[in-house]
């Protein structure tokens, strides 16, 4: 019986409970130190399953298994692997891939993350289910990012699934945001049964106290201590003088119990701790090669140390294998290592190439070419799998092992190359270092040093990395062009992300000068200038560049890591080419999407978030945003997490969901890397302010914050940026009583717009100077009107129909300004705009107007999820097909649906889509 875990067990039949009656899903981590009973409850919550019927699923982290590829969920999913044809083509391509059960398929690593959660749901159906995780903290990473992956979205699929991890291992970090369960020792009256329990008596009262206290009330040192002690200290004769610290004691109660063992036994258990699997024919043959047999761990069996039982050598606690193998000498633990690695030529194991290569690297203390190659084969293997942690450690340690200078220079190399999709990017700088020092390539050296400084970009140094690439690039201009050129092609992707226009200019126009016809530098060079000539503002040279490039982006690669065709779709929405910029965003998500890529996903959605936004597809836009935002940690993309904040504050601002845009926008601006990301996120605060006709003091404050994020390295930020937040910042000072302010600000908009043929910029000024003149404002609304008429958010406009029919209504000329309030309140509604939409009904109806009734906005009916779920639909998606796109279940799916079908008082896909509206994405702009 598990003693004094109640709560903690009641907690999770509480979710076997839902999981089984309806349909629910969930996932808890508990969390404890060696021996406090993690183990226990875990056993115990598979006895309340199963005595519900729920299918169990276990797996248990070792710590030497570590380094095998999809070793852990390869484990669990054995039972129900079988079941992998009956997944979507990518996912059941790249989980078979993963598992070894077909060949390598070339898909983003978190198609394995969707293929997981879609093979829990599949195994769960027509019951729930269970996923017992022991030990989690030691899982392989890729594992452990698939089932974390899958465990966060889960949602209706009748599943639980439970990690339990050691709160002091490193391991244990990749579960840190997910449902805690601490665990601390016993209370005392079950820990006072429990330890006479490991006495075979009841202790006096003095010595029991003295030992719950000294072990915290830590379950297995309860079983444990008694047994190392002395008859007088038990029985309170001699007082323990000593402390008695758990986990040291802990280990030497096990080693005591070892070195009682006979050597053979010795021998036979320190192979059984050595072995990454628990196949006891394994140890059987490595102890038959020696002159043994598993006949000799009986003894081991007998001091209640290890278990034999179906095939499978089981250990009683991970702290005896710990103990045993690090007691060992190192010696000892190398030939038990050899000893193994030759036993799997013999027997038939998971991935036993891998598991073999590893125990040779343990034997191996000196360098040795042929382990080197085993370790790179296994190395290219586990990048062909998306195991990009482990294809890191493979390549490291086969660079360690090699001999020649050249050959570990170019192992670092690729290890270095392995780290990054892995997101270790410190770790990979550290790697291209010693590369350098290996290396007498002078072309390798450099190509090390260039991604060193590359890379340093990511590691939160963009500044000085960004010179020095500049610095780098000069130098080996002369000698290393094809170098020169790559640092410069990393100098302007630099500079794109801290908006330095002149600096991704210059890159650009040097790459280019370098490359010569090299078509594909060209090509790149060419975007890159396109996105610095619309960042300042010169359309007609970034249009050329774009159209110069047509052909070739239409086609390009959207898996690339520099994202070309994405930057090429923000280039067209900078020079205000909507149509033009929808293929192009639309085909790299679309294709994200189909192959699972939910990593880059993170990267492109904010800009179809944006371009949404412009064409007034802002249904859209919030569902696109928001994924972006869980998307983003969720895959380990965090320097994107900033830009999908901002954007998603932008469109909540529009929809005046207050507390989630200034939660958003505030999260965006602690965050950013950049001056105009921060700029961007305190915008959205401002332009939810400037919604309320009475809240002008709180909108120019919050674009005061603004402007001073743009303008805090240059007194003028870059033209399309500062084009951006002026007209804003101009409107609320004007609105706020700041004349001067507002003046100085249009002054200044009016320098940009005159510079920057871009007709949003104008149209702005036009109307802010509607708004700001006494006299003659008509002919500045309709000037702003005309360059409406030629491209720019439908918002926009809307804004100026409202502001011009504002200043109609207020120098008494109703009948216009009824026009122009009506065709305001029309687009507000349209677009979802309810504060600016109040606003306008307000200047109709007080211009003598009839306003029609609010619409009940949709987006604020739905959660996130269920907008997506919807907006999918209504692209005509199976479930199956929404399932794959959004990296849920089917369950989950369905389980949205029909909420939405509660919410929305639909009954069918047909009426859905009828409530939403048709998809405006795939036609031209609404204006």
């Amino acid at each position: 019986m598990l003693l004094g875990r109640s709560r903690e067990l009641a907690h999770i039949d509480e979710m076997l409970q839902c999981a089984a009656d309806e349909a629910a899903s969930a996932a808890v981590v508990v969390v404890g130190e060696a021996g406090i009973g993690k183990s226990a409850l875990g056993d115990a919550a598979a006895d309340s399953a199963a005595g519900r019927g729920t299918t169990i699923l276990r797996t248990c982290g070792i710590e030497s298994e570590s380094t095998i590829p999809f070793a852990g969920l390869g484990d669990l999913l054995r039972p129900v692997q079988h079941l992998v044809a009956e997944l979507p083509g990518p996912q059941a391509a790249a989980l078979a891939g993963a598992l070894a059960l077909g060949p390598p398929a070339s898909q983003d690593r978190f198609a394995v993350a969707a293929a997981t959660l879609s093979l829990l749901a599949a195994a769960s159906h027509g019951g729930s289910l269970l996923c017992l995780v022991d030990d989690a903290h030691w899982l392989d990473p890729s594992s452990a990012e698939a089932l974390v992956f899958a465990a966060r979205r889960m949602r209706a699929e009748a599943s639980v699934i439970v990690f339990t991890v050691r709160a002091d291992e490193p391991g244990a970090a990749r579960f840190r945001d997910m449902d805690p369960l601490p665990l601390g020792g016993l209370d005392d009256a079950p820990a006072a049964e429990l330890l006479a329990r490991g006495a075979g008596r009841t202790l006096p009262p003095e010595v029991s106290a003295r030992l719950l206290a000294d072990t915290g009330g830590n379950p297995l040192a309860l079983l444990e201590v008694p047994g190392q002690l002395s008859e007088d200290q038990l029985s309170g004769r001699v007082p323990i003088l000593e402390p008695l610290p758990v986990g040291s004691l802990l280990m030497e109660g096990f080693l005591r119990r070892v070195r009682d063992l006979p050597d053979a036994a010795r021998t036979a258990l320190l192979l059984a701790a050595t072995s990454d699997i628990e196949a006891a024919d394994l140890v059987d043959r490595a102890l038959r090669d020696g002159g043994g047999a598993l006949d000799d761990l009986h003894p081991a069996e007998a001091a209640g140390l290890v278990t034999l039982d179906g095939g499978r050598l089981r250990f009683r606690h991970p702290l005896v294998r710990s103990a045993v193998y690090h007691a060992a000498e190192p010696a000892r633990r190398r030939d038990a290592h050899r000893r193994l690695a030759d036993a799997l030529d013999d027997v038939p194991a998971p991935q036993a190439p891998d598991r073999q290569a590893w125990h040779l690297a343990a034997a191996t203390v000196t360098s040795d070419d042929a382990v080197a190659a085993k370790l790179e084969t296994l190395g290219r293997d586990a990048l062909g799998r998306h195991s990009h942690a482990v294809a890191t450690r493979a390549l490291e340690r086969a660079a360690e092992l090699s001999p020649e200078p050249g050959d570990r220079a170019r192992r670092l190399l690729a290890a270095a190359s392995a780290a990054v999709p892995a997101g270790y990017i410190q770790e990979a700088v550290r790697l291209l270092g010693e590369a350098e020092s290996w290396t007498d390539d002078p072309v390798a050296a450099a190509v090390a040093e260039c991604e060193r400084h590359r890379l340093g970009v990511w590691a939160g140094d963009a500044e000085a990395s960004r010179a020095r690439l500049f610095t780098f690039a000069e130098s080996v201009e002369a000698v290393l062009p094809p170098v020169a050129v790559r640092a410069y092609l990393a100098a302007a992707q630099a500079s794109l992300f801290t908006y330095d226009v002149a600096g991704i200019a210059r890159s650009a126009e040097r790459a280019a000068a370098l490359a010569g016809d090299d078509d594909v530098v060209a090509l790149r060079c060419d975007v890159f200038a396109a996105f610095a000539a619309a960042q300042s503002g010169e359309r007609e040279r970034a249009a050329t560049l774009l159209a110069r490039r047509r052909t070739q982006l239409a086609v390009h690669d959207t898996f690339e890591i520099d994202q070309l065709v994405t930057m090429s779709g923000v280039c067209h929405v900078a020079v205000e080419d909507t149509a033009g910029a929808r293929p192009l965003l639309a085909r790299a998500v679309e294709a994200s999407r189909t192959a699972n890529a939910a990593g880059l996903l993170a990267v492109q959605l904010p800009w179809l978030a944006a371009l949404d936004w412009v064409d007034g597809e802002w249904t859209s836009a919030l569902a696109l945003a928001h994924e972006a935002v869980l998307l983003a940690p969720e895959t380990g993309w965090l320097a994107q997490l900033p830009n999908s904040l901002s954007t998603l504050a932008r469109v909540e601002a529009g929809f005046g969901m207050a507390d989630e845009c200034r939660a958003h926008a505030e999260r965006a601006a602690h965050t950013a890397g950049g001056d105009a990301t921060r700029a961007h996120a305190h915008a959205a605060v401002g332009l939810l302010e400037l919604g309320h006709a009475d809240r002008a003091d709180e909108a120019a404050a919050a674009m005061e914050r603004a402007w001073a994020a743009a303008t805090e390295r240059e007194p003028e930020p870059a033209p399309l940026l500062a084009a951006q937040l002026l007209p804003d910042l101009a409107e609320a000072r004007l609105r706020a009583g700041h004349t001067a302010g507002a003046a100085e600000a249009l002054a200044r908009l009016d320098k940009v717009a005159a510079n920057i043929d871009r007709h949003l910029a104008r149209a702005c000024s036009a109307r802010l100077h509607g708004l700001s003149t006494r006299t003659g404002f008509a002919t500045h609304f309709e000037t702003a009107l005309r360059h409406h008429d030629r491209g720019g958010p439908v918002f926009e406009r809307a804004r100026t129909h409202l502001a011009y029919g504002a200043r109609l209504r207020r120098t008494r000329d109703r009948a216009a300004a009824r026009t122009q309030l009506e065709r305001a309140v029309e687009l507000f509604e349209r677009l979802g705009a309810a504060p600016w939409a109040a606003r306008a009904r307000a200047e109709l109806v007080g211009s003598g107007g009839s306003a029609p009734a609010p619409n009940d906005l949709i987006e604020l009916t739905l959660t996130p999820q269920e907008l997506q779920v919807s907006l999918a639909v209504r692209k005509g998606l199976t479930n199956v097909e929404v399932a794959s796109s959004l990296f849920l279940s089917v369950k989950t799916v369905e389980y949205h649906l029909s909420n939405v079908y509660r919410k929305l008082g639909v009954r069918s896909r047909t009426q859905l889509v009828r409530v939403l509206g048709e998809d405006r994405t795939a036609r031209a702009p609404l204006v």
